[in-house]
């Protein structure tokens, strides 16, 4: 059973009850509860046939009837495989806020280490386009010419930041990658030695050595990447507000004319 699948079944016990229980107490459970299970039971088919979108709703279902905190990390799953980074990243703090016991809480605060600094990278991006779509506003407004061919070509200046955006962007890939192995790894455990009961031969000791390493790795990775994208954004950003304020030094119009200011 992979990894996936086995953190689903995990999940669900924790949240809905065993199946074989269920069904014995399908007759007294409130009828919220027995909706939730069935929406528990729907998203769990849905995400392991990589329907995610379809996955997280059922999941939200879930929680909405149930209110069990665990199904937080079943939508954080959801979201992540779907590309909802921000979505992910709420229901990630919402279930480390909610179950400060559970398993591998270490690994998992580090990966939303790096999911926040995702969301920041791309809240920065949104002020970036905004701010660059009002000064082509303004600028086509007061000249009416088009911003397009108002704006010069990018300067070698300008590789700068991002190259400085685009190693940020490998650190975080990077920790992302340490995460998952790190996961797997404690899944690993979790699996082959249910209550730390082992079979003959298993390295337990290495494997739990092997994860806390993959762990820290992970929050390194991850405290690193979050400060490379902040000064790569910071810098382009300070960079896009310094050709700004020339190109505005050096043209002023009113409705007698144009000219130059200095």
């Amino acid at each position: 059973m992979s990894f996936r699948a086995l953190v689903l079944h995990a999940l669900l016990a924790l949240a809905l009850a065993s199946p074989v229980a269920a069904q014995v107490q399908d007759v007294e459970m409130p009828p919220s509860e027995v909706a939730a299970r069935g929406h528990y039971l729907m998203g769990r088919e849905h995400y392991e046939a990589a329907r995610f979108d379809e996955a997280a709703r059922e999941f939200q279902e879930a929680y909405d009837l149930s209110h069990r905190p665990q199904l937080f990390y079943n939508l954080f799953l959801a979201h992540r495989d779907a590309g909802h980074t921000r979505d992910a990243a709420a229901a990630l703090r919402q279930y480390v806020e909610a179950v400060p016991d559970a398993p591998q809480i270490e690994v998992l605060r580090g990966r939303l280490a790096v999911l926040e600094a995702q969301v920041a990278e791309e809240d920065a991006r949104e002020r970036d386009a905004r701010a660059e779509a009002q000064t082509s506003d303004a600028l086509t407004t007061t000249t009416g010419t088009p911003a397009s061919s108002a704006t010069s070509a990018p300067s070698d200046a300008n590789v700068g930041p991002w190259a400085v955006i685009g190693v940020g962007g490998a650190l975080a890939v990077g920790a992302i990658v340490t995460g998952a192995l790190a996961a797997t790894t404690y899944g690993d455990i979790s699996a082959s030695c249910p209550d730390d009961r082992c079979p003959a031969g298993y390295d337990l000791d290495g494997r739990r050595s092997s994860g806390s390493a993959l762990a820290l790795t992970t929050d390194v990775l991850g405290g690193l990447a979050a400060a490379t994208l902040a000064a790569g954004i910071v810098w382009e950003i300070v960079e896009a507000t310094s050709h700004g304020e020339e190109s505005r030094a050096t043209l002023r119009c009113s409705p007698l004319g144009c000219r130059g200011h200095f």
